[in-house]
């Protein structure tokens, strides 16, 4: 999403790079160009397509990052992801097509001083007890939980259930078109 908070239209260019292990990687998006009106936001795709030799998928053991960035004029996001394919087969979880072992746990928010706050040291702390357990699997809270949480699990090879965010929402919010899977909302 790009967003012009100024009072003018704006132009921009807007491309991607993507990185592993610091390399520039062979991918090429074409760079667009956008006009965004004033006090407005505008989504934007950018597509490309990746050498298959060059993919490096994500397992919990082997947690492979990319760094993708997004380039819009001056400004510059950042941003890191892994690639993997989760997919039920019968009775089996499946990653990148091989079963995973299911070893897992639950970690509910209430840490004594902190209650429902996750102060980094905890959650670094914790998430390393869970990984070190030998546990791929974790849910950890009954709500969505911070950006950062989720950065170290991708690092770390902890792969989260993650909460959908409508708990205690009435059915009246549940049938609300903008809650469902195919709305725009983030």
């Amino acid at each position: 999403m790009i967003s012009n908070l100024t009072a003018q239209n704006a132009g921009e260019t807007v491309t991607a790079n993507v990185y592993y292990a610091g390399q520039k990687s062979n991918i090429r998006f074409k760079p667009i160009v956008i006009q965004v009106a004033a006090n407005n936001n505008l989504s934007v795709v950018l597509e490309g397509i990746m050498p298959a030799a060059e993919v490096k998928r994500w397992y919990p053991d082997e947690p492979s990052l990319y760094t993708a960035e997004i380039i819009a004029g001056k400004d510059t996001l950042t941003t890191s992801f892994g690639i993997r394919k989760v997919e039920v087969k019968g009775t089996q979880l499946l990653l990148n097509g091989e079963p995973i072992r299911m070893g897992g746990c639950n970690r509910p928010l209430d840490y004594p001083n902190y209650g429902s706050l996750d102060p980094e040291a905890v959650m670094a702390k914790d998430l390393t007890l869970i990984k070190n357990g030998n546990l791929e699997f974790s849910r950890l809270s009954h709500y969505p939980v911070s950006e950062s949480l989720l950065d170290w699990a991708d690092k770390n090879g902890l792969l989260i259930i993650a909460e959908a965010g409508n708990w205690q929402m009435t059915p009246k919010q549940m049938a609300d078109p903008q809650c469902g899977p195919n709305s725009n909302r983030k």
